[in-house]
């Protein structure tokens, strides 16, 4: 005759009960550890982008303590040689410090607009860098064509020239100087065009008619 210890079941109790218990409370669990990594990493993140953002606000603040304001720019693009049109093509707005502005910087453009002069790559243009005029004629200059028959100067356009006024006489050579600067704007292979003051020239044609004109260049700068 079979007997049972007491305090002991006779039959194994179910386990379904168990295992539907831990179910329902693992599950709720699963969701709270998993919601919580999520926040976690929203927090970090938020810390990392907090501080990277700082940073940069932080070095932006330092570079505006060291240069001072900043204020729209118009810079050259592309490398623009003298009598070229300047646009839109070959400028852009930059935001740049006001330590680097030259004397008037330009910061939009009026078209058609020409270059006065070559213009550098990344050059920050101003007043003095642009014209109205193909050749940069001001309303107070003048574009002359110069006849170079023997031996053109080795110019470029937009080189800094002075100009001279040679004549022949009987046993000696008559050299004037006419204006100490000149700017070329086009080389040919027998002449060259300069941009002048407007009141030297009738001294030019009196030069030409009775002599010649020679060019010398001058430094671009002085």
């Amino acid at each position: 005759m079979r007997t049972t210890e007491p305090g002991t079941d006779s039959f194994p109790r179910p386990t379904g009960g168990v295992r539907l218990r831990t179910a329902l409370t693992e599950r709720p669990l699963a969701r709270i550890r998993a919601l919580s990594r999520r926040r976690i990493g929203a927090v970090l993140l938020a810390l990392v982008v907090g501080t990277v953002t700082g940073s940069i606000v932080s070095a932006a603040q330092r570079t505006r303590h060291q240069w001072g304001p900043s204020t729209s720019m118009l810079v050259a693009t592309d490398s623009i040689g003298a009598g070229d049109a300047v646009n839109s093509t070959n400028t852009a707005r930059r935001l740049l410090p006001l330590a680097l502005a030259p004397s008037r910087p330009l910061s939009q453009l009026v078209e058609p607009t020409y270059a006065a002069g070559p213009i550098a790559v990344g050059q920050v243009l101003s007043e003095a860098h642009i014209a109205l005029d193909r050749f940069g004629l001001a309303t107070s200059s003048r574009s002359v064509t110069l006849p170079m028959p023997l031996a053109p100067p080795e110019v470029l356009a937009g080189d800094l020239v002075e100009l001279f006024s040679v004549r022949s006489a009987p046993g000696a050579v008559d050299v004037e100087l006419i204006t100490p600067v000149a700017t070329v704007v086009a080389v040919g292979p027998d002449a060259v065009t300069v941009n002048v003051d407007a009141r030297v020239v009738p001294g030019l044609f009196e030069s030409l008619a009775v002599g010649s004109v020679e060019v010398a260049r001058r430094p671009s700068q002085g």
